[in-house]
């Protein structure tokens, strides 16, 4: 109660002003690192991937932001926990190659001797300004807390905690680093400072905690992946389809997930005028499939078939009848009956999942097959004519806007201020991240919005036309906008080109899996699906309500 209150206190205190230092260290690749540093030795350092560092008064604090809140620990705790898993680092001989300019900056730099000849540039430049010598032991706590972090997090590796070792450390020793491999200096400013009290101080983890902590990690990595392939609002509750066929529904404020039997495994489910539907049909794919419609209750078979020799690409059901794809067909099953029309063109099956959308004389489909691209197909709904829908706009490999053979597209949409245009969600995670929004009409395709994940990034590709950092996983219309699910939050898009971006809300964890009902028009479900045909790990499904 004590703590809680303390912590209430120094939320609701103002930011103390200060004399100081702001820097910006920008990477080649990775998060930049923002530091506040104030003369008395305060620190904030925003060092990437949602985490934080915060030094008051000599203690120091590293702030992980999880989607299910914050959590704190105590560097010391830290230390304590990771023994000697983190050691120092045997760096080799250094030599001075002399003055050596960084960003307009001037300092003296070094190379590693035993690397050889082929070094192009200085690995490390450091700066005689006296009035930058507390950045030096700055970054050097910043590189301390990110080397224990991955040491906790990866037992097995065998990693060297700190970049530097006792040669570069004496160098190190009351000059700052213009220059630390790919890391260099992009933005100072000297002057006041704010640092605010900090307020999360007394949640810090005990030591006991933060054990407890990493070891139910650890051993519960394979159950925290999710494979959830497709997520439903429908009937007042969120429907989960896992990858191995496995139907489950949680309703807001329930803290269990119920089992739904739909008769035989299920291979995709929808949603729409016509009501909640599932296709179901054997895991090994053999041609036999059933769609099955949700009805007082239960599940009720409303239409069977055979396909052989074709293959499932997507299931829809955005009108009274649900619309089956195959690699050959197209059918539409509903009351009224069935038609089946014959394909005029490939329809490729996705390596990972086919999103939809359904317009009164097209079907579009969004295809996710990982690094090996996906696209977007449309259909004629009358003809079975298929439209490969792609633009390449200078010829270079996997450039844009929309490219069939790198390009995953995760959501399809209506542009609400263009009604007779739609607008699809790009989005991969290949070790490096790129996405955007692309719009299509008609014939013309354009890129709609792109953005660097990095606000500090020299060249964003998003600013010269190319495609942006940052992956979008999820695209709907809501109201008169659109609302784009990207890795690092949500975006709201509108006319004239009116961006509004908005940090993850708090998801809760039900059954092992994170979902968020705190936003009013959609639901957000964490899924690691995408890691069947990519390197990316976990991602938002957005599923409106």
């Amino acid at each position: 109660m004590i703590a809680r209150l303390v912590a209430l206190l120094l939320l609701a205190a103002p930011a103390c002003a200060a004399a100081g230092i702001e820097a910006v260290y920008v990477r080649g690749l990775g998060p930049s690192i923002e530091l506040t540093l104030a003369d008395n030795g305060d620190l904030d350092a925003d060092i990437g991937g949602r985490r934080k560092l915060v030094r008051r008064g000599g203690q120091v604090w590293i702030v992980q932001e999880r989607l299910t809140g914050p959590i704190v620990d105590r560097l010391a705790d830290l230390e304590a926990a990771a023994g000697n898993k983190a050691r120092e680092a045997a760096d080799g001989p250094l030599v001075s190659v002399g003055p050596t300019e960084v960003r307009g900056r001037s300092g003296e730099g070094f190379l590693f001797t035993n690397w050889g000849a082929d070094q192009k540039r200085a690995f490390l430049v450091l700066s005689p300004d006296p009035g930058l010598r507390p950045l030096s032991a700055a970054l050097r706590l910043v590189w301390r807390t990110e080397s224990l972090l991955f040491a906790l997090a990866n037992p097995k590796a065998d990693h060297d905690s700190l970049p530097e070792g006792r040669t570069m450390a004496r160098l190190l020793e009351g000059r700052a680093p213009l220059r630390f491999g790919d890391l260099e200096l992009k933005a100072l400013r000297r002057g006041e400072v704010r640092l605010a009290p900090f307020a999360l101080a007394g949640t810090a983890e005990t030591r006991e905690q933060l054990r407890r902590r990493i070891e139910r990690e650890r051993g519960d990595e394979p159950a925290r992946s999710s494979d959830v392939s497709r997520a439903v609002f429908a009937e007042g509750r969120l429907w989960l389809v896992a990858d191995d066929g496995a139907l489950t529904s949680v309703a807001q404020g329930e803290r269990r997930r119920r089992l739904e039997d739909a008769g035989a495994p299920v291979i995709d489910i929808c949603a729409g005028t016509g009501g909640l539907r599932a296709l179901t049909g054997a895991r090994e794919w053999d041609g036999r499939w059933t769609i099955r419609r949700w009805k007082a209750g239960r599940w009720t078979v409303e239409r069977s078939g055979t396909t052989k020799g074709e293959s499932v690409v997507a299931f829809s059901c955005g009108g009274p009848a649900a619309i089956l794809l195959t690699d050959k067909r197209l059918i539409e099953a509903g009351p009224a009956g069935e038609t089946s029309r014959a394909l005029s063109g490939e329809a490729r099956h996705a390596r990972v999942k086919a999103v939809t959308l359904e317009t009164p004389g097209h079907l579009f489909v969004g295809l996710n097959s990982g690094e090996w691209g996906g696209g977007l197909l449309q259909i004629d709904r009358k003809s079975g004519k298929v439209r490969r829908i792609e633009r390449n706009a200078t010829g270079e490999l996997c450039d844009g806007p929309l490219n069939t053979a790198c390009d995953p597209v995760h959501g399809i949409a209506v542009i609400p201020w263009k009604p007779d245009c739609v607008a699809a969600a790009v989005g991969l995670v290949h070790m490096l991240g790129h996405g955007r929004i692309v719009e299509i009409c008609r014939e013309e395709v354009e890129q709609m919005f792109a953005q660097a994940s990095d606000r500090h990034a020299d060249a964003p590709e998003a600013a010269v036309g190319g495609h942006g950092s940052v992956p979008f996983f999820g695209l709907a219309a809501a109201g008169a906008t659109l609302l784009a699910a990207g890795h690092d939050g949500l975006y709201r898009l509108g006319p004239s080109g009116l961006v509004e971006r908005r940090s993850w809300p708090r998801f809760e964890e039900i059954d092992g899996l994170l979902v968020s009902f705190a936003l009013p028009d959609v639901v957000l479900v964490i899924t690691t699906i995408n890691g069947r045909a990519s390197l990316g790990g976990a991602a938002p499904l957005l599923v409106t309500r």
